[in-house]
């Protein structure tokens, strides 16, 4: 029997009932949704049996009203059988406080990536020169004017510079 994405949602429900929270078939894409503590044994078993070897993405999902409130989504490949598979596992419940800066600077206060996380970011204070101003505690939500020194405020006006003028320099 060739193994497929929906061959292996049917074994995997099989073989760890208790690690499967639900299946999806959306347009010919299979999803399983596992609970976390079952992530690894579920991978190693596809690995293994399913030669689902390639681990082509992962990335997460914020669900600012769910809880839990985020998704940890996982795409695998098995290259020999020319099958993919989603796997999802759902954290995020409160008192899971291993937020690892991974891409961001440790003394970043916020998670830009968050629902939560204003989408024009912070103010900053002055001077400001494109890099981080380190808080002592979370700035809470705010504006960012989207600015460098030698640019435009986000919402100044383009009929305040000649056309020769570069923007965020004196008028000469």
């Amino acid at each position: 029997m060739a193994i497929t994405a929906t061959s292996t949602v049917a074994m995997v429900r099989e073989k760890f009932p208790q690690a499967v929270v639900e299946t999806v078939d959306f347009r010919g894409e299979e999803t399983i949704i596992l609970r976390p503590e079952h992530l690894v044994t579920v991978c190693a078993y596809l690995l293994k049996n399913q030669q689902y070897s390639f681990l082509s993405s992962v990335t997460a999902v914020d669900w600012l009203e769910r809880e839990p409130r985020f998704d940890v989504v996982y795409h695998l490949l098995s290259i020999p059988n020319q099958s993919e598979l989603r796997l999802k596992v759902r954290v995020g419940q409160p008192g899971e406080a291993d937020l690892r800066r991974i891409l961001m600077p440790m003394d970043w206060t916020t998670h830009p990536l968050r629902k939560d996380y204003p989408l024009t970011g912070f103010d900053l204070p002055e001077p400001h020169w494109g890099g981080q101003v380190p808080y002592d505690i979370d700035p809470g939500v705010g504006s960012q004017t989207m600015r460098t020194p030698y640019s435009r405020e986000l919402n100044e006006s383009r009929s305040k510079f000649t056309q020769s003028q570069e923007p965020g320099t004196e008028k000469k």
